[in-house]
């Protein structure tokens, strides 16, 4: 009876230790490098090319995502734009509350541990339009 008693504490004791202290950010599930299609039609050309993008836990709440661009065609070049954002625990994408009232505004959401969307409205090119990047998970 000693024994059970004493094997039942000892279960016990590790359960309750094992389950204490795991410190989980929601966050972890989306961070790592991701890609997305970028399709466009310059001078009759037809552009169509895999660029990546990264998300990166920054702060209590927030995520920092760069994702690759094209600015320019001939040369083809590309930039990495960095932009900091809320993240809910739902998935949910926002701009920081600091940020409202920029010619740009973004908002999206984690889809799933593989991939999200974020969409920026506003101000793009010279003219209100919006943009959505679909972006699939290709590392951890």
């Amino acid at each position: 009876m000693k024994k059970s008693i004493l094997f039942l504490l000892t279960i016990s004791t590790l359960i309750i230790f094992n389950s204490c202290g795991k410190d989980y950010d929601y966050r972890d599930k989306w961070v790592g490098e991701y890609e997305w299609v970028f399709e466009d039609e310059w001078r009759g050309s037809y552009f169509k090319m895999i660029l990546p993008a990264t998300v990166e836990k920054h702060g209590q709440d927030s995520v920092l995502i760069g994702i690759t661009r094209v600015t320019d065609y001939e040369p083809l070049k590309t930039i990495v734009f960095y932009n900091y954002f809320q993240v809910l625990k739902d998935g949910t994408i926002r701009m920081p509350e600091s940020y409202i009232g920029y010619q740009t505004c973004w908002a999206g959401r984690f889809e799933s541990r593989d991939s999200f969307t974020l969409t920026a409205y506003g101000m793009l090119s010279g003219h209100d339009s919006s943009y959505t990047y679909v972006c699939k998970r290709i590392k951890k």
